[in-house]
């Protein structure tokens, strides 16, 4: 008879127990995730547009999950561009080539092996060439005047 009520109680300490662990708030902590690089105001160039995450387990017993590292560029996954490690991840957000000024929306994620996530967004601006390799920029008003004036005079001093 004892052997059944110690068992009974062991069940009923183990279920306090859970119900405890699940409905105390603030419990459980989530990782955090930060964009390392690059820096706030900071851009990156297009030939090498690259950036980097680190990220830490919110609770040592709660360790991260690498496996649900995913980032999203404008809205397209560009997950299986990055390298992952226990502690960082960087990648590439956009293709090389390209000119001008494009901010991108970036948007990393992951989670730990109890499924509480941690997510990070930022807008990264990709600085690409101002003119495209192999074109000549437009003269200036004053470079359009030299020119002419040059011309004249070979014209005038040709025998």
């Amino acid at each position: 008879m004892n052997m059944i009520v110690v068992c009974r109680a062991a069940r009923v300490a183990g279920l306090a127990s859970l119900v405890a662990h699940h409905v105390t708030p603030g419990s459980e902590v989530a990782p955090r995730i930060v964009l390392a690089h690059p820096g706030a105001g900071m851009s990156v160039p297009r030939s090498s547009a690259t950036v980097m995450f680190r990220y830490a387990a919110g609770e040592a017993s709660d360790p991260i999950d690498l496996r649900t590292f995913t980032v999203f560029v404008d809205d397209v996954d560009r997950t299986s561009h990055f390298r992952v490690t226990a502690d960082a991840a960087w990648g590439t957000i956009v293709d090389a080539g390209g000119n001008g000024l494009k901010a991108h929306g970036v948007r990393a994620r992951i989670c730990s092996i109890r499924g509480l996530c941690a997510e990070v967004s930022a807008n990264v601006i990709v600085v690409g060439e101002s003119a495209p390799q192999g074109t000549k920029p437009r003269p200036t008003r004053r470079e359009r005047f030299i020119d002419l004036f040059l011309e004249a005079a070979r014209r005038l001093l040709r025998p």
